[in-house]
């Protein structure tokens, strides 16, 4: 073979060489990106994705199957970092781009994970009717999928949007039966097992929502388990974002189990340790989590100037945060501690106007609305206030309102010990109102 024609194939195939060691390159970094993620090493996963999104883009395009493959794992990354409205962002771009994939579609495994990615940011984002209705419609969808299966790990956690979904919107004791109905799926699997990580995630889920139920003496053993469980997995260990985001519910727990003490050292040093944390730092929504609870223990012991405080200053962050904003709901809950400090603090006017600006928010959001226990709980704040003012008139007719929103409510109805302990509420209005006409008569 002659110099020239050596050259001239050398030519024509460096072309091929070339791409073939660019898609060797963005497939050790993609990788790479997965080896951190696993890891809890977010922050360090990010550039990793990205540079081999970008090399798949340049040699394969941006409609191919592996590349959006590719994406659909930056998606998942960039919601682990707590930019939710950004990876939902990608997420959605991704999953159209997979449905129009003839190697992919609607139905393909690769498409159903991403829309898992979609779910769990709608959740994140405080869009929980939106999440709701993206699980049921992936729960239905994965069983069906021969590649899946109702026993799938991605099934299980469609089940799991399901759960956290229906708690966040009141419906407490539907998401218990279908948190418990994931763990025990999940313990039965022989695939995943008693310590497997998703089996320990569908624990957290029981965990959570016991504790929201106020069961925290049920829920506290099961999310100490869940914080040994992954403490003790080589994958994870204490320092995890995953162990750390456990420990937040441990405290949360404390706190339902009547342990403030307890709960704001828990909270406290959970909160200093997420800090610390490069894949979370200060204004992760993990971390802003763990510090609403610390300002709840400071409520729960009494130190209200200190909780005042530190619930305007939380509620500020979050405001700010690309994770939550002002409306979200978890931003709403630390407002909700400011207006319980205020009114320990007696200052009734400022609680009443702080209470029916919370209140009306809630009673328009799709997310919340009149039936929800947060927006009758921000009414019976600003009743109560108004009580103590002595503004009795404007008190009765929310009174009244609060009773019959929690008859009709499927967190109350009308045999629920909270029903019947606030209906004194109106007894007690009705009877101020008729001694001051008494007194006036007298007078």
């Amino acid at each position: 073979m002659g110099a020239a024609q050596a050259l001239q194939e050398f030519d024509a195939c460096e072309p091929d060489q070339f791409r073939q060691s660019l898609l060797d390159e963005a497939n050790a970094a993609e990788e790479a990106a997965e080896r951190l993620e696993a890891d809890g090493s977010y922050h360090l996963a990010l550039p990793q994705i990205e540079n081999a999104l970008k090399l798949k883009r340049d040699t394969l395009g941006p409609t191919a199957a592996p590349t959006l493959r590719t994406q659909g794992l930056k998606a998942r990354i960039l919601g682990n970092l707590g930019l939710r409205a950004a990876a939902l962002d990608e997420a959605r771009r991704c999953a159209e781009a997979m449905i129009n994939n003839p190697a992919l579609g609607a139905s393909h495994r690769e498409t159903l994970r991403v829309r898992l990615c979609i779910a769990h940011c709608l959740c994140y984002l405080g869009k929980y009717n939106e999440a709701l209705e993206e699980g049921k419609d992936l729960k239905e969808a994965m069983e069906s999928n021969p590649e899946l299966g109702p026993a799938s790990t991605s099934t299980l956690a469609s089940h799991g949007i399901i759960a956290t979904s229906l708690e966040r919107l009141g419906r407490s004791q539907e998401a218990l039966v279908e948190a418990r109905a994931v763990l025990k799926a999940s313990e039965i699997n022989p695939r995943m097992g008693l310590f497997h990580r998703d089996t320990v995630a569908s624990r957290y889920f029981v965990a959570q929502i016991l504790t929201s139920l106020g069961r925290g003496e049920e829920a506290l053993p099961e999310a100490r388990a869940v914080v040994e469980a992954m403490e003790a997995n080589p994958a994870m260990g204490p320092f995890h974002p995953e162990t750390l985001t456990s420990r937040v519910l441990v405290a949360f727990a404390l706190l339902e189990s009547g342990l403030p003490e307890q709960a704001l050292g828990e909270a406290h040093a959970v909160t200093k340790a997420m800090e610390a944390t490069p894949a979370l730092g200060p204004s992760h929504p993990e971390t802003l989590v763990a510090r609403f609870y610390v300002t709840r223990a400071l409520g729960d012991l009494g130190r209200f100037e200190e909780c005042l405080e530190e619930a305007r200053a939380i509620t500020k962050v979050m405001g700010d945060s690309e994770g939550f904003g002002p409306s979200h709901p978890e931003t709403l809950l630390s407002s909700d501690l400011a207006v319980k400090a205020l009114f320990a603090l007696g200052r009734y006017e400022e609680a009443v106007a702080e209470a029916h600006s919370l209140a009306q928010i809630r009673d328009h959001s799709p997310e919340f609305g009149p039936l929800h226990p947060n927006t009758i709980s921000s009414h019976v704040l600003a009743v109560n206030a108004l009580r103590l003012l002595g503004r009795f008139h404007e008190a009765l007719p929310e009174a009244r309102a609060i009773i019959d929103a929690m008859e009709k409510s499927p967190s109350f109805g009308p045999s629920h010990p909270d029903t019947i302990r606030n209906s004194s509420i109106v007894t007690g209005i009705l009877g101020e109102l008729g001694k001051g006409r008494s007194d006036a008569t007298e007078q």
